[in-house]
C-alpha cells in the first residue's frame, strides 16, 4: 500500500483485465445493463439484483448494487411487484427492517393487497420478529390467494416446520415441491424446495423418504452442500454410512475438498465420522468439528456440543465439560448443551449442579424427556424416591418407548418397595425393547423379592448367556454374574435356630463351670446363675467352622442383682498341654457396675488379654428386660470385618478383625459370665 504504479510502456501491453474479484465481478456485470433498462434486460437484471443479495456479505457493494437494479427494473415494470419486494429485501439483508416494513405497507396499501408474494414476504419479516400468530395468519391468507404458488407453499411449509408442526409442514412443501420453478436458472429454487422438504420428513421420522429428497436437492443443484449434509445425516439416522464425503472427497481429505466445505457439511461429516468408534475416525471427527466451529461463528455452538459429546464418549470427561461450556457461551439459551451439561455435572457427582443445569434447559424447552428422565435419576440417587417417580411419570408420558427410563423408573420403584409397580415398569421397557438388559435384570430382581430365588438365577444366567457376543467386563454381564454368586451363597447358607424347649443342653453346646456360676436349661430357656467363687469365666458355647459363620445372635436377660459382666462373645481359640489359649475375640457386654447400664464392647486379640472395654454412648443395657444382642461378620477371609447391634441398632459397625476369618479354623459363639470372686450373676438366655 502507498507503492507508485509501476511505469509500463503502451507497446509492452499486450492485454489487459480486472482483478477475479467479487466486488469487480459484480461492477462488471452492472455496466453491462443500460441505463435505462430496457425491457429485454428485465428478467436478467432481476436475477442479477438477488445474486446480488446472496453476494452482500462479500463486498458491501452488493446491496448498493442490488437496490439500484431493482430500482430500474421497477420503472421498467410499475404493474410488477417483484422488484419493489426485492428492494425490500435489500432493507433485510442491511438490517434496515423500517424501511422493509414501510416497503411492504405501501406494497399492500396499493394494488397488491391481495398479492400471494407480497402477504407472504411481508409474514417472513413478521415471524423474523417473533410476531409468530400474525405471520401464520398472513400466509394463510396468501395461500388462499395462491394455492398453485410454490413461494408461498414453501414459505408456510417452512414456517410451520420452524415452528415445531412438521406434520403440517410435509402437506405444504409437497405442494411447493409439485409447482417448483422449472428451467436452468431455477435451479437454487428448486433445491431450497427439495431441502426444506427433506427436513421435515427427517423431524416426522420419516428417514428413508427424507433421504430421497436429500438426493433429489443434489440433483437440482450439485454445488449445494446443504443437501450433501442431509444425506450424510439420513444415513446416520438409519444406521448406515454415507462415506462421509466432503464435496466428493474422502472424509480424510486435508485438502481443497475439505477446505472448500461449508458449515452444515463440516457438522454432519463431524458427527458421523464421531460415531464410528474407532482411534481415526475420533481424529478425523475432531478436526471437522473444530474447522465447523470455525466455518461459522454464528452457530458454532452445534459443532461444540458435538465436540463435547466426542470427547466425553473417547474417554476424556473433564475435556467434554470444558467444551460444552464453549458451547453455552456461544448459545446460553441451547437446551441440548445444557443437557450435556448436567450429565457431565452429575457423572462426577456435582448433584446441585447438575440439577440447576437441566432445570435451566426445562426452562427453555418444558418437554424434554430426557432432561425429565436426567432430574428423575437424580432424585434417586438422593433417596427421593416420590420425586424421581413424578419425574419418570412425566418423561415416559410424552416418550412412552424410553426402555431405559422405564427400567430406571422400575429400579425406582424397587427401591420405594412397590414390587407390583416395579415388574409393571420393567415389562413395559420389555415391551418396547424385548433383550433390554437394565429391565431383564429388574425381572429377576423382582423375582428375588418375592422369595423364587430360583427363578431369579435362571434369569440372571440366562442374561448372561444372550450376551455373549459382549466382552468379559460388559457391565450387565458383571452384574448378572456377581448376583448369581451371591443368591447361590444365599442359598447355601443355613440358619440354625435353637429353642432351648427340652430338659438337656444337647445339641452341641458346651459349658465352661469352674469358676463358680452353673448353667441350667429349664422352660425354654437356659440360664447361668450363681457365685463366682474365683475370677474367670462361666461360658455357654457352639463351635462352627469360620467358613460358615454369618452372624449369631442371642435374647439376654440380666437380672437385678447381678454384679458381673454378661454378654455375647465369637472366639477363635486354641488348646495346648490343656490350656486354652484366646487368638482373637469379639465381645458385646453389660458393664459388670450394677450401678451402670453401660453397653461395651471389645475386639482382642491374642496379647491383648488386658485389653479395656470400651464404653458405647447413648446405649444402655437395663436390668430385667430382655435385650436383642447380635455378632454380624461381614467381607471375605481376608479382609474379615465385624457388625455389633443390640435390639437391631448398630453399636460398632465395619471394624477389621482378620483373625477370625480363617476359613480352617474353628470358631466359638456364645455368652458369657465374668466376674471376681463373691460377685453374683444370673441371666437368662434364648
Amino acid at each position: 500500500p502507498g507503492q507508485a504504479p509501476v511505469p509500463l510502456a503502451r507497446a509492452n501491453v499486450a492485454e489487459f483485465g480486472f482483478a477475479d474479484t467479487v466486488p469487480n465481478q459484480l461492477e462488471l456485470r452492472r455496466a453491462e445493463f443500460g441505463d435505462p433498462l430496457a425491457m429485454a434486460e428485465y428478467d436478467q437484471a432481476v436475477a442479477f439484483a438477488i445474486s446480488c443479495i446472496d453476494l452482500h456479505l462479500e463486498t458491501p457493494r452488493a446491496l448498493e448494487i442490488a437496490a439500484e437494479m431493482f430500482t430500474r427494473a421497477a420503472a421498467v415494470a410499475r404493474e410488477d411487484p417483484v422488484p419493489r419486494l426485492g428492494l425490500a429485501l435489500c432493507y433485510e439483508a442491511g438490517f434496515e427492517f423500517e424501511r422493509a416494513f414501510q416497503e411492504y405497507h405501501s406494497l399492500m396499501a396499493g394494488a397488491y393487497e391481495r398479492n400471494p408474494l407480497v402477504l407472504v414476504r411481508l409474514a417472513v419479516l413478521e415471524a423474523r420478529f417473533r410476531m409468530f400468530d400474525r405471520a401464520e395468519e398472513r400466509m394463510r391468507e396468501a395461500e388462499r390467494y395462491g394455492r398453485t404458488a410454490w413461494h408461498v407453499q414453501f414459505c408456510l411449509g417452512r414456517f410451520l416446520r420452524e415452528r415445531g408442526r412438521p406434520e403440517e409442514a410435509v402437506e405444504h412443501l409437497r405442494l411447493a415441491s409439485q409447482y417448483e420453478p422449472t428451467g436452468p436458472e431455477a435451479k437454487h429454487e428448486r433445491a431450497r424446495i427439495r431441502l426444506e422438504l427433506a427436513r421435515a420428513l427427517l423431524a416426522i421420522g420419516n428417514v428413508a423418504e427424507g433421504a430421497e429428497w436429500y438426493d433429489k436437492a443434489r440433483q437440482a443443484d450439485p454445488t449445494e452442500q446443504s443437501a450433501q449434509a442431509g444425506i450424510v445425516s439420513a444415513s446416520v439416522m438409519s444406521g448406515g454410512h454415507s462415506g462421509g464425503t466432503l464435496n466428493g472427497g474422502s472424509a480424510g481429505d486435508k485438502g481443497a475438498a475439505t477446505e472448500s466445505a461449508g458449515f452444515e457439511l463440516l457438522l454432519a461429516t463431524g458427527l458421523e465420522s464421531s460415531l464410528a468408534r474407532d482411534p481415526a475416525s475420533a481424529a478425523r471427527a475432531e478436526q471437522t468439528l473444530r474447522l465447523a466451529a470455525s466455518a461459522d461463528p454464528l452457530r458454532a455452538s452445534f459443532a461444540w456440543r458435538a465436540l463435547s459429546y466426542l470427547a466425553e464418549t473417547t474417554g476424556y470427561p473433564e475435556e467434554a465439560l470444558r467444551i460444552v461450556e464453549l458451547a453455552l457461551e456461544n448459545d446460553p439459551v441451547d437446551a441440548w448443551s445444557l443437557y450435556q451439561r448436567g450429565r457431565l455435572l452429575a457423572a462426577r457427582d456435582d448433584l446441585d449442579g447438575a440439577v440447576e443445569s437441566f432445570t435451566r434447559a426445562l426452562d427453555i424447552e418444558l418437554d424434554l424427556p430426557d432432561v425429565l428422565a436426567a432430574l428423575g435419576e437424580v432424585a434417586n440417587r438422593r433417596g427421593d424416591y416420590a420425586a424421581a417417580e413424578r419425574y419418570f411419570e412425566r418423561a415416559l408420558s410424552l416418550e412412552p418407548k424410553l426402555a431405559s427410563v422405564g427400567a430406571l423408573r422400575g429400579v425406582n420403584f424397587l427401591e420405594m418397595g412397590a414390587l407390583g409397580d416395579a415388574e409393571a415398569a420393567f415389562k413395559q421397557a420389555l415391551s418396547v425393547v424385548p433383550e433390554h438388559p437394565g429391565a431383564r435384570i429388574g425381572i429377576a430382581w423382582c423375582h428375588y423379592a418375592r422369595g423364587d430365588a430360583t427363578e431369579a438365577l435362571a434369569r440372571f444366567r440366562e442374561l448372561d448367556d444372550n450376551r455373549r457376543a459382549q466382552p468379559e467386563n460388559d457391565p450387565y454381564r458383571v452384574h448378572a454374574r456377581a448376583e448369581i454368586a451371591r443368591i447361590s451363597d444365599h442359598l447355601e447358607k443355613v440358619v440354625w435356630s435353637d429353642r432351648f424347649e427340652r430338659r438337656t443342653l444337647l445339641n452341641g453346646w458346651e459349658t465352661e463351670e469352674k469358676t463358680g456360676p452353673q448353667v441350667a436349661i429349664h422352660d425354654g430357656r437356659v440360664s447361668v446363675a450363681g457365685t463366682f467363687k474365683s475370677n474367670g469365666r462361666a461360658r455357654l458355647w457352639r463351635i462352627k467352622n469360620a467358613g460358615a459363620f454369618v452372624a449369631f445372635e442371642a435374647r439376654i436377660t440380666v437380672k437385678s442383682g447381678t454384679t458381673a459382666r454378661v454378654g455375647l462373645f465369637v472366639s477363635r481359640e486354641s488348646s495346648r498341654a490343656g490350656d486354652t489359649q484366646v487368638e482373637a475375640e469379639v465381645t458385646v457386654s453389660r458393664h459388670n457396675d450394677p450401678g451402670k447400664n453401660t453397653i461395651q464392647t471389645r475386639l482382642m486379640k491374642r496379647g491383648e488379654e488386658e485389653l479395656a472395654y470400651t464404653d458405647v454412648v447413648g446405649f444402655d443395657w437395663k436390668l430385667d428386660q430382655p435385650m436383642v444382642v447380635r455378632i454380624e461378620r461381614t467381607g471375605d477371609s481376608s479382609d474379615t470385618r465385624v457388625r455389633l447391634l443390640v435390639d437391631g441398632f448398630p453399636v460398632l459397625d465395619d471394624k477389621p478383625m482378620p483373625n477370625l476369618g480363617r476359613t480352617n479354623a474353628d470358631l466359638r459363639l456364645g455368652i458369657f459370665a465374668e466376674g471376681q470372686t463373691g460377685r453374683q450373676v444370673q441371666v437368662e438366655i434364648d
